[in-house]
């Protein structure tokens, strides 16, 4: 299977025409708050969403665990993989939310009023086309923000049956001393979009540097619809914005 890896500068893929779909548009990161708030702090429903669209993925013989604190590796409340009452040892596909682990200002993306899923890579995410969904097309959209570790580096991967493609590659931190963030925003296109089609989120080690080692990451990503595509099935967009210090230390 082909990767078409996507380096920080702006690249181009096309395939075929299609729709657009119109009227829709919703935020992992503001749904998954939206959880949150209306239970007292704790998520409680996974798949979440208006439609419950999105939905956080777990380890094969593990399940979902929903806790207030103590996320392996981050001491945060959200998701966890466990066995339902308690999370395992692994920090790994344990989703909270940005603000939960108090970054100085919010992070980069606060004044942009972003919403941002934190997890210990590898995290696997998916989201539903809800009934509302007539063929056309989506946007997909956002920012993927690494954490820590010069030496590594992370793609956010959108699978759909046997297509894939990197849609992001982080811009790992200038050094180990803090946390430099480099938002790397990322826009496509996927048309032929049908109700009950599942399209799969992955960070997973880049394919294309780093030393193949999972780490933090923050994920801004949005599904929308609406306007006129461009005659192509996937327009790719990747960009890098300028760093920001934030001053809290790596575990």
């Amino acid at each position: 299977m082909k990767r078409i890896i996507c380096s920080l500068c702006v690249m181009a893929c096309v395939l075929a025409a299609g729709p657009a779909l119109a009227g829709y548009d919703q935020n992992i990161g503001v749904d998954y708050q939206a959880d949150v708030d209306a239970n007292g702090g704790t998520p409680a429903n996974n798949p979440f969403g208006p439609n419950s669209e999105w939905e956080f993925q777990f380890p094969e013989g593990t399940t979902g665990t929903p806790v207030g604190g103590g996320i392996p590796w981050s001491g945060q409340g959200g998701w966890c993989q466990g066995d339902g009452t308690t999370c395992g040892d692994s920090g790994e596909y344990g989703y909270f939310h940005a603000d939960g682990w108090a970054l100085p200002g919010g992070g980069p993306l606060a004044a942009a009023g972003k919403q941002l899923v934190v997890s210990h890579g590898p995290h696997h995410y998916t989201w539903t086309a809800p009934a509302s969904v007539t063929e056309g097309s989506v946007t997909l959209s956002g920012n993927l923000l690494q954490m820590f570790e010069s030496s590594r580096q992370l793609d956010l991967v959108a699978r759909r049956g046997n297509w894939e493609q990197v849609i992001a590659t982080s811009a790992a931190p200038a050094d180990n001393t803090g946390v430099f963030v480099t938002p790397v925003a990322f826009s496509a296109v996927l048309t032929n979009v049908s109700p009950g089609d599942v399209i799969n989120f992955h960070v997973e080690p880049s394919a294309s540097g780093g030393n193949g080692v999972n780490t933090f990451a923050q994920v801004d990503l949005s599904v929308a619809g609406g306007g006129v595509p461009e005659p192509t099935s996937f327009v790719l967009l990747a960009m890098s914005a300028m760093a920001g210090l934030l001053g809290f230390r790596r575990r």
